[in-house]
């Protein structure tokens, strides 16, 4: 379930930066919702925590990209 909504609110977000025309943040925001998307589908808890901890990593670089560059 926490993937799942994961992997919704960053599907969210990435929209969000497309529109306002953020191409690097977004494509940051898209690898973090494809790797959401993919923890849906782990069987193990120990798969789905170290592919949220993947997606967590990709998010926190579009973040300090952002803090660092704004948006481009």
């Amino acid at each position: 379930d926490a993937a799942a909504t994961a992997h919704d609110h960053l599907r969210a977000a990435t929209t969000i930066l497309a529109d306002c025309a953020c191409r690097r943040a977004a494509e940051d925001a898209g690898e973090a919702t494809m790797l959401a998307g993919t923890a849906t589908a782990e069987h193990s808890a120990a798969r789905i925590a170290a592919t949220l901890e993947r997606a967590r990593f990709s998010l926190r670089l579009a973040r300090e990209r952002l803090g660092r560059e704004g948006c481009s």
